[in-house]
């Protein structure tokens, strides 16, 4: 510890910043690179239906049950068709997840999966088929999807915030996917990474999304879902953290120098 605070003192005099002990949030990030991924433990969706629900959460398994998810409707595709809603998808450290929507009128719904001090309004459910919220996770995975003929899905204003996590890199993209853009077509997903584990932090994750839809098609074909998962990952510094690395180098490898010198003086006394 001595030597820590030492060197920290050194790095003070240099003029260097000593970066803060926080979670750090990549977003879209090119210095990240997935080496593989866990598994999903939650998914917070939007969709248009035609007679189903619109809204929901679930536990993620390999096939959905009515017990795997909380869900709420806003209407049939001639009432959300081209609506623009405002979305908050929040978590609260040790109590769990909600997702609203809040559109023009009455259209608004939120579902809420956990225990909570004060329960939200809404469908809320504190377990899914046995399961409690996710423990462990640190990549959320953005997806929007229109693959019926004449769809589109928009989304803009994206913003992530939560105390004891700052942004290192990156940003969220606003646009709009169809049928015939995307990557693969259709498709357009975005990815936060972080490098805690982001089921011990209080964040919320906000935006606008719009969808446009035809009275027929699949229940899934026009969406935007937002997936909670565990990663491997691999962060390359960037430059000015390479620079500062080498700078704390350099002050340790002086301090050690002046130890040496100042022990071979006393040993000559």
């Amino acid at each position: 510890m001595e030597l820590r605070s030492r060197v920290f003192g050194i790095l003070a005099l240099l003029g260097v910043a000593i970066p803060a002990q926080a979670g750090q949030i990549y977003v879209n990030s090119p210095l990240v690179t997935i080496d593989s991924v866990g598994g999903t433990v939650a998914n917070a969706k939007y969709r248009l239906s035609n007679t189903g629900f619109d809204v929901s959460l679930d536990n993620a398994p390999s096939t959905v049950t009515p017990a795997d998810q909380v869900t709420a409707t806003l209407g049939n595709v001639a009432t959300t068709s081209g609506k623009v809603f405002e979305f908050m998808l929040e978590h609260r450290a040790g109590e769990g997840i909600i997702f609203s929507l809040d559109g023009p009128g009455s259209l608004d719904r939120t579902v809420s999966w956990g225990t909570f001090t004060t329960t939200p309004s809404g469908s809320n459910k504190a377990n899914l088929n046995g399961k409690l919220p996710p423990s462990a996770f640190n990549s959320l995975v953005l997806s929007a999807r229109a693959t019926q003929a004449g769809s589109s899905f928009a989304f803009d204003d994206l913003n992530f915030s939560g105390a004891g996590l700052s942004l290192a890199d990156g940003s969220f993209l606003s646009g709009t996917v169809t049928p015939s853009t995307g990557d693969p077509l259709g498709f357009i997903n975005q990815r936060l990474y972080s490098n805690v584990n982001l089921a011990d932090f209080n964040w919320t994750l906000t935006g606008t999304l719009t969808g446009t839809k035809l009275l027929t098609g699949g229940d899934e074909t026009v969406r935007f879902n937002v997936g909670f998962q565990q990663v491997s990952a691999t962060v390359v510094p960037e430059p000015s953290t390479l620079a500062m690395a080498g700078i704390s180098s350099v002050a340790l490898a002086g301090f050690g120098l002046h130890r040496r010198r100042r022990h071979r003086r006393a040993k000559h006394d």
